[in-house]
């Protein structure tokens, strides 16, 4: 039952109520700003929830959250807050890697590895690689200092994607990069601090 069905419901019988009556006219016009103040209202109950934000009420969260927006579309910006609040509350943990690593790279990432047991990064008792398979056109974007929020403190974290295509792209504020070992088909940036993309 709509607002004005109901104020009128709740007049005595002493008022005219059909529709052409001053008194269900007077209703109309109170009832439909009350239906706009309520529409209002529950736009505003579900812009709470960062999956239905959008613009400014978007950008209110990450001021929250301490992440500025920086350009990105709604879209990418509820993504990033989404990947900083799970970095915020996340354990360390492995599980809590890979969590963090299908937000970001969702079917993409393949495995998280320990370093401990591989011969290739030394038999570093403390790390982590992550492994992903860039399957995207548009690339990969690798944010590094995201993933490293994650990290348990003293874990070094590395990532390897691996590129099927036969030519690689990379962007990266970084002008001077050396990559620790290139391999057929594999490349390794995962010492240094880098955000980038990788394009096939």
């Amino acid at each position: 039952m709509s607002v004005k069905n109901k104020m009128i419901k709740m007049l005595t019988d002493v008022f005219d109520k059909s529709e052409d009556s001053n008194i269900a006219k007077l209703i109309t016009i109170v009832a439909e700003q009350l239906d706009r103040l309520n529409d209002t209202l529950r736009t505003v109950n579900d812009w709470r929830d960062i999956d239905n934000a959008k613009g400014t009420t978007l950008d209110l969260i990450g001021v929250n959250l301490g992440e500025a927006r920086d350009g990105r579309d709604d879209d990418a910006y509820r993504d990033f807050l989404k990947t900083a609040i799970k970095a915020t509350i996340s354990k360390g943990d492995m599980e809590s890697v890979l969590s963090m690593g299908k937000v970001l790279y969702q079917d993409d990432i393949v495995n998280i590895i320990e370093t401990w047991a591989s011969e290739r990064y030394d038999f570093e008792p403390a790390g982590l690689v992550m492994q992903i398979e860039n399957t995207r056109d548009e690339g990969i974007l690798l944010n590094y200092q995201i993933l490293k929020r994650v990290m348990a403190a003293g874990v070094r974290l590395y990532i390897e994607v691996y590129q099927p295509r036969s030519r690689i792209q990379f962007e990266s504020d970084v002008i001077d990069m050396e990559t620790r070992s290139v391999m057929l088909g594999l490349y390794q940036a995962g010492s240094q601090n880098i955000t980038g993309v990788i394009r096939g």
